[in-house]
């Protein structure tokens, strides 16, 4: 979900008043002569009629959504580290038909800087302050409160209790199931899609959980949306919601570590903006609200 707050459109083409020189190559922070894209998400899109591209940070180093109209975009599509502005300026010309003035892209390649959407030193520095707060703490925060899913408590409950809601949900969760044929339940495949769309599938997955199993300690295998350099990544942070701390097995996670050929906390600052665990947490803490001893 988009904040109002957190986009911007990017147009160099359409926007009266520039002030061209603002991001002058002088600059502390200056990208490169051959400026790169960072690795984001790109969606076309449309507001108030025009295509636009969407350009969003996966690892949310940049909290931004940046709107580019397809003169841009096309622009963003070549920094590559391999065009230099004479190369991007050739190849606008022969696209478009048009001159494109160097201090029009300075602009545009200086707006995509400033919001950290480039391999530069600006987005290094904001990297190591970024990581080095979340190493640095010893709980990982509910990373989506406000902008996923509702922040305050007893608005959370509400929003949560109406996924199980029938018919698009599997009912209110119940008691524990026994008796003859009972088959205690091992795992369950739940969802990680956003809570629009799919809040109802997380609400069977997890009645599941409530009715079939004794567990108080909790295996979540999420899902990474950003690159890793190994294939799993543990942490010992113990993980915030609004309704309530998980606390983390740290004496597992260690023992897993212990079992492992590499390190599964050289990746641990891709949880601190990854949804797939955190919402599967928000339903746990539902359905075992504290004190109710709990563990991941």
């Amino acid at each position: 979900m988009l904040q109002p707050e957190s986009f911007r459109i990017l147009d160099s083409f359409r926007v009266s008043g520039w002030s061209f020189g603002r991001f002058a190559r002088d600059s502390n922070f200056w990208p490169m002569d051959y400026p790169k894209l960072r690795p984001v998400n790109a969606f076309p899109t449309e507001m108030s009629g025009q295509p636009y591209v969407c350009l969003q940070d996966p690892r949310n180093i940049s909290e931004k959504a940046l709107f580019l109209p397809p003169q841009t975009y096309f622009i963003a599509a070549l920094l590559d580290g391999r065009h230099s502005f004479v190369d991007i300026q050739a190849e606008f010309m022969r696209q478009f038909g048009d001159f494109l003035f160097t201090e029009q892209l300075e602009e545009i390649i200086g707006q995509l800087d400033e919001n950290l959407f480039l391999e530069s030193e600006r987005f290094q520095e904001a990297l190591r302050q970024i990581e080095g707060r979340f190493k640095s703490s010893p709980v990982r925060e509910a990373a989506h409160a406000g902008k996923s899913y509702d922040a305050d408590p007893d608005g959370l409950r509400s929003q949560l209790a109406g996924f199980f809601k029938e018919p698009e949900g599997p009912g209110p969760a119940g008691g524990k199931r026994s008796g003859s044929g009972f088959k205690a339940l091992k795992g369950v495949i739940a969802p990680h899609i956003d809570f629009q769309r799919g809040g109802s599938c997380y609400a069977f997955a997890h009645r599941e959980i409530m009715e079939k199993n004794t567990a108080r300690c909790f295996i979540i295998l999420g899902i990474a949306h950003t690159a890793m350099a190994h294939p799993f990544s543990l942490t010992r942070k113990d993980f915030l919601t609004p309704l309530g701390k998980l606390e983390t097995d740290r004496e597992l996670v260690d023992a897993i570590q212990s079992r492992c050929p590499y390190d599964l906390f050289g990746d641990e600052t891709v949880h601190r903006s990854e949804h797939s665990v955190e919402f599967q947490c928000l339903f746990l803490r539902y359905l075992y609200p504290e004190p109710a001893p709990l563990k991941i």
